[in-house]
């Protein structure tokens, strides 16, 4: 294959030493197909491109970008199924920022920002943030957390997406049964999850 074009985004950084240079983690299609919606954790930006179907070029949407609270880091996305609410988690701030979606001209709009943490630990130094997902009925948004906090924590944050609004309300912190999740998937019913993770707990008898 060819590699049609390359984009370089270097008008912005964020303060952390971690970011001075670009950190894309994911590239996304929005659910018409008409723009790719890519973060940067070095600029905390989510950087909007809009797709010439012709060619397969992109070229900046007319809001050409969403900003992130500094220092947060912006890495993983993820569309409910209505295709105007996204969820956009932040490896180094541990939080999802809930986004009202604008198909005219790419621009997000914050619908509230939560944390990915247990109500009873605080940010600190030792993890992040990893994956974000809707679920498949639009009712839920979960996020990894891999070593993050104080302690230490390696859960799966739940929260529930009010159906009006996109709002998110706190469920739950869901324990794993390994260290530092990564990525993860959820089954086209709903039903189940498969989380990876970087090693396992001895004596845990799933990783699912």
């Amino acid at each position: 294959s060819n590699v049609l074009q390359m984009l370089d985004d270097r008008d912005s950084r964020g303060p952390q030493p971690r970011q001075s240079a670009a950190a894309c983690h994911s590239a996304n299609f929005d659910p018409q197909g008409q723009r790719v919606l890519i973060p940067d954790l070095g600029a905390d930006r989510v950087y909007v491109y809009d797709v010439h179907n012709a060619d397969g070029r992109l070229s900046p949407a007319p809001v050409p970008y969403y900003t992130a609270a500094p220092g947060s880091g912006p890495r993983h996305f993820a569309w409910h199924p209505n295709g105007h609410w996204c969820y956009l988690i932040t490896e180094m701030g541990a939080t999802i920022d809930a986004l009202d979606y604008n198909t005219s001209d790419g621009s997000m709009h914050p619908i509230c920002t939560v944390s990915t943490l247990p109500p009873d630990v605080q940010h600190g130094t030792l993890g992040s943030t990893a994956h974000v997902l809707c679920s498949p009925d639009g009712k839920f948004v979960y996020g990894s957390n891999r070593e993050t906090g104080n302690a230490g924590d390696n859960t799966i944050v739940i929260y529930r997406v009010d159906q009006q609004t996109g709002e998110l309300s706190y469920v739950a912190n869901a324990p794993g049964v390994g260290i530092s999740p990564r990525n993860f998937a959820i089954s086209p019913c709903g039903c189940w999850m498969l989380v990876a993770y970087v090693q396992a707990i001895p004596q845990a008898q799933s990783l699912i």
